[in-house]
């Protein structure tokens, strides 16, 4: 983002005018945060090595997305934020942004083009792009040659000079040959100075073309250092990407831990609900026994039998539902200490701690220790004693997580070849102007590959 060097005051930062400077970066930031929200832009840095200061910016636009053939997904898609998908668009926005400190949009080159090939009419000359490297050699080739001009002009004059003192000198031996040599010495001096100043001007063109080539490698050592800005960026946004597909994938998992739980512990109440359900009949049962005590009276040695018949299958009934409550509570217990044992394994999956691999030639699948792991052998001992419950299940999570991992990288992989097809084709339509300019791009500004 840079406008017209004249508008800061000339060319070079000395030349500058510090207000406007303010006034410029300022506009620049409020546009580029209300252009870029929730996080897109990513990076930006105002330079002022060159004729006109200009901001580098970088943006990054994440989307999510649901189909039916690839399910939920995680996409950089520039052209949904509307300035990245419509560059005319951006450079009206912009040109609005800016209007309230005198800056106004530049021609709109393309849709006279658009206009002009709907008419029938001529197209309008492109303007075409000045590489700074292309620049930068122009000046170098225009110094020397006003360096080799100055130069030319100087050895011309003093040969001149020095031409016009011999025919003076030679004329004037006749008349007087002291005033001759008087003569010839003050044109011999005059000679002298107008050869040092030639001089003078010879050593300052020089300087200037130095000044020239510092100002280009200046401008060179510049670029690379941009260019390794731009490259170190590269890792952090494939590290947000690989972070968003890891945090989504840890919630799915959860997710799915959640669910099994809740319904683990839905089973657990209902049993706990038939064994509390039994306690009714046993004391109904118990009241019938009784009843039938007091109503056979006559058959007293019969009713303490059938008391002590009762009183023991009662004393067995206890033990059997106390039995069925302890089992109740293990199994409450084993739930929970599988619950905590999958939220434990499941954040060491999620974190890279335990990864699934699998079988080699010298080894079965199994579940192994990630990038992430604890590096002491106690921390790693500790780990597994708290995934020793649900070791089986974050096993089979994990190779659920690795397979699934596959399958997104093997369709992103095939969607990249689908759409780097889809681009050759649309080359192949491309128009003959727009073909060459692309070649030309490809090219680079010294004739070789870009």
């Amino acid at each position: 983002m840079t406008v017209n060097k004249d508008w800061f005051g000339g060319s070079g930062q000395a030349q500058w005018d510090p207000q406007r400077v303010e006034e410029f970066k300022r506009i620049a930031l409020e546009f580029l945060r209300r252009s870029f929200p929730d996080g897109q832009l990513r990076y930006a840095s105002m330079h002022m090595d060159e004729e006109a200061l200009h901001i580098h910016f970088v943006v990054a636009v994440w989307v999510e997305k649901t189909s039916a053939n690839r399910g939920h997904q995680i996409l950089l898609q520039p052209s949904e934020n509307p300035l990245l998908k419509n560059y005319e668009r951006a450079q009206d926005m912009a040109g609005a942004a800016f209007a309230k400190i005198g800056i106004t949009r530049g021609e709109r080159r393309a849709e006279a083009r658009r206009q002009a090939r709907a008419e029938g009419k001529p197209l309008p000359a492109k303007k075409e792009h000045v590489a700074p490297s292309q620049w930068r050699a122009e000046e170098r080739r225009r110094a020397q040659k006003e360096k080799k001009r100055i130069l030319d002009a100087a050895e011309a004059t003093a040969k001149v000079a020095v031409e016009d003192g011999r025919d003076l000198a030679k004329a004037t031996v006749k008349k007087s040959r002291k005033r001759a040599i008087k003569e010839a010495q003050a044109r011999k001096r005059r000679a002298a100075k107008e050869t040092a100043e030639v001089t003078r001007r010879r050593d300052a063109a020089e300087e200037q073309a130095q000044q020239f080539e510092k100002a280009a490698a200046a401008a060179s050592s510049t670029k690379k250092k941009i260019e390794a800005e731009i490259g170190s960026l590269e890792p952090i946004v494939q590290g947000y990407e690989e972070r968003a597909e890891a945090a989504a994938e840890k919630f799915h998992q959860k997710r799915d831990a959640r669910k099994l739980e809740e319904e683990n512990m839905a089973r657990i109440s209902r049993e706990k609900e038939d064994m509390e359900g039994a306690l009714p009949a046993l004391q109904q049962r118990e009241a019938d026994l009784h009843e039938q005590v007091q109503s056979l009276a006559q058959h007293r040695a019969n009713e303490e039998a059938a008391g002590r018949a009762a009183q023991s299958a009662r004393r067995i009934e206890e033990k059997k539902l106390a039995e069925a409550a302890k089992r109740v509570q293990l199994k409450v217990a084993e739930a929970e200490a599988i619950s905590e044992a999958m939220e434990v394994g499941l954040e060491l999956v999620a974190d890279g701690a335990l990864v699934w691999q699998d079988a080699m030639p010298d080894s079965k699948p199994k579940l192994s220790w990630g990038p992430s792991a604890p590096v002491d052998e106690h921390g790693r001992a500790e780990k597994l004693k708290e995934i020793r419950p649900a070791r089986r299940l974050v096993a089979r999570i994990a190779r659920l997580v690795a397979q699934t991992v596959k399958r997104v990288l093997a369709k992103e992989r095939q969607k990249l070849q689908d759409d780097a097809e889809y681009v050759r084709g649309l080359r192949e339509q491309w128009e003959p102007e727009a073909q060459a300019r692309l070649a030309q791009i490809s090219r680079g500004p010294d004739g070789g590959p870009s």
